[in-house]
């Protein structure tokens, strides 16, 4: 199917709380206009907000029916177990899935209807990927619009980048799921490598971990992941609507 994109709207808000409720009242409209809808997600600082509002209104609302959707991630690191506290499905469950279940588990998305990359043991990244691929593929055969209905995103911040000489020659970062600016429209699900300053941006996140490692009672990691599993931006572009998030000023330079 040939798609055709127009311009795109962009709207100011105020701070993150209003983005994340401006993103919220997007994904429920979907799911009120389709109950069936096929929806991708981000992870990250951004989208928290977003995650606290919907939380908020699916406890508010008892029409709000969450059951029938079908979610799936951007991304994945790998190398991270999913019960590892800065693995994406840790992030899920815990500020998304399980504040759902508490409310109210049969209004609540079902369990396989949660979809986040996972390399299975003994499986290849390479063929990890290509089954993510398929499942997402999959649901979207079944849609009768035969594409995903939105697919939420954040991206990532971009600081400038100077040579020997001391000249700033551009901007390094933006990324969107882990695809780094130069990713190509035609890329699909893959495992890719992450930058250093995609893993410098996160490296504070595994420190502080250390200092807090009693609090969980399993062996953790504390390295910085060097690869993941994403879609591409040919999953992305297979989607009815596309909803980029941005906040704090070092994403301006980027958008």
């Amino acid at each position: 199917m040939k798609q055709t994109y127009g311009p795109a709207s962009i709207k100011i808000l105020k701070n993150s709380i209003e983005i994340g409720q401006y993103a919220a009242e997007i994904i429920i409209d979907t799911i009120k206009e389709k109950p069936g809808a096929v929806i991708i997600l981000p992870t990250g600082s951004t989208p928290m907000p977003m995650y606290g509002s919907l939380v908020r209104r699916f406890e508010e609302d008892k029409t709000l029916d969450l059951s029938g959707i079908i979610i799936f991630n951007l991304d994945e690191y790998i190398g991270l177990t999913p019960d590892h506290p800065l693995s994406y499905s840790y992030y899920m469950n815990k500020i998304f899935y399980e504040k759902l279940d508490r409310i109210d588990k049969n209004r609540a998305p079902k369990i396989n209807n949660r979809h986040i990359p996972v390399v299975n043991k003994g499986e290849s990244w390479a063929k990890a990927a290509k089954r993510y691929e398929h499942e997402l593929d999959s649901a979207i055969r079944i849609n009768p619009d035969k594409q995903a209905d939105l697919v939420v995103l954040g991206i990532g911040a971009a600081y400038p980048v100077k040579n020997r000489m001391g000249r700033y020659t551009g901007l390094e970062g933006g990324h969107i799921g882990f695809n780094e600016p130069g990713s190509k429209a035609t890329d699909g699900t893959r495992a890719v490598v992450l930058t250093k300053k995609t893993r410098m941006d996160t490296a504070f996140r595994f420190l502080n971990l250390r200092h807090c490692r009693e609090t969980f009672k399993q062996q953790l990691t504390f390295e910085v992941p060097d690869h993941a599993i994403t879609l591409g931006i040919k999953n992305i572009l297979q989607s009815k609507k596309i909803l980029l998030l941005a906040n704090m000023e070092e994403k301006e330079p980027v958008i």
